[in-house]
């Protein structure tokens, strides 16, 4: 799906530019899985790890999981430390 999705929109942005141009743009983007990190509740501090304690209006939280449920790799969390880093926002 999300090859199609992105075709159309590329076609729709500018329909004189060839398929090739889509593989070249494709190659070099990547892709943010983005969705929403739970504080820590003041009431159950306690049950968080010290290095696991996502904080509200602190910055991004960059979730990672050995068992590779979220769609953050190494490469494109690299890349957004890395933006985050030149813009001055924590993560």
């Amino acid at each position: 799906m999300l090859v199609e999705v992105t075709d159309r929109i590329f076609e729709s942005l500018n329909a004189s530019l060839m398929k090739e141009d889509y593989y070249r743009c494709i190659h070099r983007s990547f892709m943010v899985s983005a969705d929403m990190a739970h504080a820590i509740h003041p009431n159950y501090s306690d049950k968080h790890h010290s290095l696991c304690a996502p904080k509200i209006h602190e910055g991004i939280v960059l979730k990672l999981n050995v068992n590779q449920r979220y769609a953050t790799d190494s490469i494109g969390a690299t890349i957004l430390r890395n933006v985050a880093e030149k813009v001055e926002v924590p993560i």
